[in-house]
């Protein structure tokens, strides 16, 4: 997800420096009295004859503003974490800070819940809060299976030893329903 983030938000960016330089040169051409490089003066009326109390103006001015704020909100919102911080052994070293990566705590989710009897694959997710395993069954009652999963799953976060804990959820679904 971050990757489609990182894309569309250089191509947003790009089109608004190049509607921003364009709007720039056009001003700079008209108030230098020169002909327009691209927008015709003389079908822009409509934009002359509008002022601020005009309904559209308004209207387009609350629906840009509108478009901001969201666009603010999904650049602020913090993704998932790349590493989560392992709690340091009293043995060790006070300064030294372990980490294990997401992908890696997801693979080990993952592991967890085919190895139960039952499973034919499964995969895992893990966010700031949660990790979320989906197994697939190839059982006609997976509903039996959820309990064992959830039990090896929570077993497996105890092993790793994160500093925050994570609440889990296991959704077992069987092949026949697919």
């Amino acid at each position: 997800m971050t990757l489609v983030r990182r894309v569309l938000s250089v191509l947003l960016a790009l089109v608004l420096l190049l509607g921003g330089l364009l709007g720039a040169i056009e001003i700079v051409l008209a108030l230098l009295g020169r002909d327009p490089w691209l927008l015709p003066r003389e079908r822009t009326t409509w934009f002359r004859e509008q002022t601020w109390e005009t309904a559209t103006i308004r209207a387009i001015l609350i629906v840009a503003v509108l478009v901001g704020l969201g666009l603010l909100v999904l650049a602020l919102k913090r993704g998932r974490p790349a590493a989560f911080t392992l709690a340091s052994r009293a043995d060790g070293p006070v300064a030294v800070t372990v980490t294990a990566s997401r992908r890696g705590i997801e693979h080990a989710l993952a592991q967890v819940a085919r190895e139960a009897d039952g499973v034919t694959s499964a995969q895992a997710t893990v966010s700031r809060r949660r990790a979320t395993v989906h197994a697939t069954s190839r059982t006609r009652a997976p509903d039996d299976l959820r309990a064992g999963i959830e039990t090896a799953v929570a077993d497996r976060l105890t092993d790793l030893g994160l500093v925050d804990t994570l609440a889990t959820k296991v959704r077992v679904t069987s092949r026949e329903k697919r």
